[in-house]
């Protein structure tokens, strides 16, 4: 899948531009509306956080933050993913034996990293947003594209 690649200045001052048009729409609507016209409101909001966001990741270099699983300075290559209990990190089959197990679960308060002796970190990696305004990986589904902060 492709994703934008144009993360330069002037992408970023064209999105907050967008932005902020959406933000004037959402402004008309209410003083024509008031808040008869709460959907298309509703909407101009959400389009201006998701352009408010494409311009944050142009700026960066078309990179944003995420937490990546260590040990010690080792990143593993591993990626979140939605478990029976909810988020855990998945432990790619070349570092299983690295890190202890297949599934790890995910939170700086983690008991299970603690004992392995692993942690996450903040790290970059290339992203980009969804239409639902969430920011998510372009690059390495396993982290090894990742920058450490």
């Amino acid at each position: 899948m492709t994703y934008f690649t144009d993360f330069t200045e002037a992408r970023a001052e064209k999105f907050e531009q967008q932005a902020a048009d959406c933000l004037k729409r959402e402004y008309d609507s209410f003083q024509n509306c008031d808040t008869d016209g709460y959907l298309s409101q509703w909407a101009s909001s959400v389009m201006a956080s998701n352009y408010k966001l494409k311009a944050e990741i142009c700026r960066a270099g078309g990179v944003s933050e995420f937490n990546g699983l260590y040990k010690g300075e080792q990143r593993l290559k591993a990626k979140v993913i939605n478990g029976q209990y909810g988020a855990v990190w998945l432990v790619h089959e070349d570092d299983q034996e690295l890190a202890g197990r297949k599934f790890i679960p995910t939170g700086s308060r983690s008991k299970v990293q603690t004992e392995l002796g692993l942690c996450e970190k903040p790290e970059l990696a290339p992203a980009w947003v969804t239409k639902d305004n969430r920011v998510f990986r372009t690059g390495d589904e396993w982290g090894s594209d990742a920058l450490a902060i």
